[in-house]
């Protein structure tokens, strides 16, 4: 079974848009070295930490993006985040919210992850009455990992995303083309598990849009 529901909500939360321009600084190729450095050390993240959660919750599929870092946030002005989310759908349809909140906390924390909790604006939840959101944080480093969650409803599991983000950088003259390569959410790198490839992280990047990797 793979259920994926829409929730807008996670792109509120991940960015915002900025009219800052980013020409300056490396060159477009010493910009797309850092770029990848940066995709592979979060992909090494997602596969440390999705593989460790229980086997009761769908297959992996993960999908990463860089994306444009909010103003407000430390670092943020004029800057890019990678990031890789992947749907939490547990099998067992009569799993709550808090069951799934405690199987994530209680696989990671061996792992040195301690998640808090965190606000969520009810102007950004889709149906904050029917279906209200909630948000935990856990850091390492610099990468976070970021976990929104909805209760079971209308015969549905507790479920919900768990993002792995990059802190903000900067890729200099690569950094125009590299969001134009994932622009509006119609790219996006594939982490799906396969026979040949159990653990894949990209090595390029979506040429056009709609294209993932």
């Amino acid at each position: 079974m793979t259920f994926r529901r829409p929730l807008p909500v996670l792109a509120l939360l991940a960015c915002a848009a900025l009219a800052a321009g980013c020409g300056g600084g490396p060159s477009a190729a010493d910009g797309t070295a850092k770029a990848k450095q940066l995709r592979v050390a979060v992909a090494t993240t997602y596969w440390t930490v999705r593989p460790a959660l229980p086997a009761t919750l769908d297959t992996p599929d993960g999908r990463g993006a860089f994306t444009k870092c909010a103003a407000d946030e430390p670092g943020g002005k004029g800057a890019v985040r990678y990031g890789i989310e992947d749907y939490l759908q547990p099998w067992d349809g009569s799993v709550t919210m808090a069951q799934l909140l405690a199987e994530v906390e209680g696989a990671l924390g061996p792992q040195g992850w301690t998640f808090t909790p965190v606000d969520i604006p009810e102007a950004s939840m889709p149906d904050p009455q029917r279906e209200p959101l909630h948000g935990w944080v856990a850091h390492q480093g610099a990468v976070t990992l970021r976990l929104t969650l909805h209760d079971r409803s209308g015969g549905e599991p507790g479920a919900g995303y768990l993002d792995v983000l990059s802190g903000c950088r900067t890729f200099g003259k690569a950094q125009p083309q590299l969001l134009a390569s994932y622009r509006n959410g119609s790219s996006r790198d594939s982490y799906r598990p396969t026979a040949a490839s159990p653990r894949p992280v990209p090595t390029g990047f979506p040429t056009t849009p709609g294209q993932s990797q």
